[in-house]
């Protein structure tokens, strides 16, 4: 494999059901460390104590947008700065907004975007599918009644 620069970071930019999540696997598979933006999110929601629906999920990722003044890379930071340390270049998946990719700027000038592009077909039939796991998912953690009208 051909040596990069430690501090070269690759910004994964793309609308849900992009591919944005595929790209940065088939770059962690050829030696590059991953950090998604999304793990900050579902951390807190795991802290908060609530299920990682897409609508919890959302309204977090929403409130850190608003109100917490974009503090999704400065709590990657110290992530970015260990692969950095081990050697790696790093690819963040999920960057949405040019100030993050701002911050990301300050933490290494060695930042590239990339832009993954989906048609709108493709990212409906990703989306659905997803959508239709975390139904599935949800249906099972119910308890349903039995034909009694008494849950089970």
């Amino acid at each position: 494999m051909e040596k990069r620069p430690e501090d070269t970071l690759i910004v994964i930019v793309g609308l849900h059901g992009s591919g944005k999540t595929t790209v940065a696997s088939h770059l962690s598979l050829n030696g590059w460390g991953t950090v998604a933006t999304g793990s900050v999110i579902r951390t807190e929601a795991r802290i908060r104590g609530l299920p990682e629906t897409w609508d919890n999920l959302s309204r977090i990722s929403l409130e850190f947008f608003q109100e917490r003044q974009h503090t999704i890379i400065p709590r990657l930071e110290s992530d970015i700065r260990a692969l950095f340390k081990s050697g790696s270049g790093v690819a963040i998946d999920g960057v949405k907004t040019p100030l993050e990719i701002a911050q990301l700027r300050s933490i290494s000038p060695n930042c590239f975007s990339l832009a993954v592009l989906a048609s709108p077909r493709v990212r409906y039939e990703r989306l659905r599918a997803r959508v239709e796991s975390q139904v599935e998912s949800a249906l099972s953690d119910l308890e349903l009644p039995n034909e009694t009208g008494r849950h089970a």
